[in-house]
């Protein structure tokens, strides 16, 4: 497997410290750094069967759709409409013809085109062309996953296949043939807790034995272990009666914040949605084999359902001690907390390298903040507010 012996690896591996896991300041960088340019896995292609169909996300407070547009490819844009920022999708998913915002009523193709500006035919100067919606890049892998890139630039400083070349290729997802599964539901639950919190826990199984009796009597845990690469971490185990295939499974986590579970009756998408520097949704969504009985389907679903209920909980009393300013970090095992270790890792690389950048320019870098040509003479009151944001940060301006 390439991983370190315990009995050989004198190295101390310790865990970020705490204050990662609740700084408001941290998870603005995050935002930055990490939300606001790297690849995420948010959806799979299933949930896009007809012209217009569109589902509606928010990531680490950036919100953006995905949908089918005529030529039958999936687009994505920022949830924001050209002309005040209302939204213009407001319900979590259905099919439309046309988007149209709900505040004044312009209204936009399926590309993403400016069709209406309701009175603005009237103003000479104003060009529908260049109020196109901001777009995101998307790309769909082999497996039919959905990513996307919130980076506002032609092409993205990272192309997909630099992390995850290969992810979608597995040889165990041979087992799996995607098209005998069909979209069946979603679910969520809101957790007290950091996004790397939920991300920790997923990547190890050290705690199964105690916290997970359901997982414990159906898996052999002893078999469990993690391969690590790129910026995927592939989860491997096995059941504990050779004859039992409905608990074979080939779990994967996708940094930062998505993993994906399948075996032969469903596979389900999670998604550690950061939503402040210590509340975390948890968003799943679910697809059922074509063949899976109702028996089948119902146990899979429910035993998963079950222990992801009992991450929560683990997460929501960890947080707690990492918010009361008493512990700093925990010592981790260098095998059985592999999963961890790497993907902290992939989060301190990511994090510091943005933040050297930023302190080198003197300035906040937001890779996701679209680009406008013409400004109209905003430079002025934009460089303004920046300065009054510099001073309040250094304390220099008190009230």
């Amino acid at each position: 497997m390439g991983s370190t012996s315990p009995e050989r690896d004198s190295e101390v591996h310790r865990a970020l410290p705490a204050n990662w896991y609740s700084s408001p300041a941290m998870y603005d960088l995050e935002r930055r750094a990490i939300y606001s340019k790297e690849w995420f896995l948010v959806t799979h292609k299933l949930r896009f069967n007809k012209i217009g169909d569109f589902v509606k996300f928010e990531e680490a407070g950036f919100a953006f759709f995905l949908c089918k547009n005529r030529q039958g490819e999936i687009n994505g844009f920022h949830n924001i409409c050209r002309h005040r920022a209302f939204p213009i999708v407001t319900k979590d998913c259905g099919t439309a013809s046309i988007l149209s915002c709900k505040y004044h009523g312009w209204s936009y193709g399926l590309n993403g085109s400016l069709a209406k500006a309701p009175k603005f035919d009237t103003v000479p100067s104003f060009d529908k062309a260049s109020n196109s919606l901001f777009p995101i890049h998307v790309h769909v892998d082999n497996m039919g996953f959905v990513w996307v890139n919130l980076e506002a630039s032609e092409k993205p400083s990272k192309l997909w296949g630099q992390n995850f070349k290969g992810v979608d290729l597995q040889e165990r997802y041979k087992n799996f043939d995607v098209e005998k599964y069909k979209f069946d539901h979603t679910w969520s639950m809101m957790g007290d807790y950091n996004w790397k919190t939920l991300a920790d826990n997923y990547n190890e199984c050290y705690h199964c034995a105690v916290a997970h009796p359901g997982v414990s009597s159906v898996a052999d845990l002893s078999a469990y272990s993690v391969e690590t690469s790129g910026s995927h971490i592939q989860h491997f185990n096995k059941p504990k009666a050779e004859t039992e295939t409905s608990t074979a499974i080939a779990s994967t986590f996708f940094f930062p914040n998505s993993s994906t579970t399948f075996s032969p009756d469903f596979f389900y998408l999670m998604r550690a949605v950061p939503v402040s520097a210590i509340k975390t949704s948890m968003e799943y969504e679910v697809y059922r084999h074509l063949d899976a009985t109702d028996e089948a389907f119902t146990h899979i679903n429910e035993l998963f359902k079950q222990v992801l209920r009992e991450d929560k909980d683990l997460c929501n009393n960890a947080q707690k001690n990492l918010n009361a300013g008493v512990f700093t970090n925990g010592r981790l095992h260098p095998w059985n907390e592999k999963g961890p270790l790497y993907f902290q890792k992939l989060v301190k690389n990511a994090v510091m390298t943005h933040r050297e950048e930023e302190v080198r320019l003197d300035n906040e870098i937001w890779p996701a903040k679209a680009h406008i040509d013409k400004l109209n003479g905003l430079d002025e009151e934009i460089s303004f507010c920046a300065g009054l944001s510099k001073n309040c940060s250094d304390g220099s301006l008190s009230w």
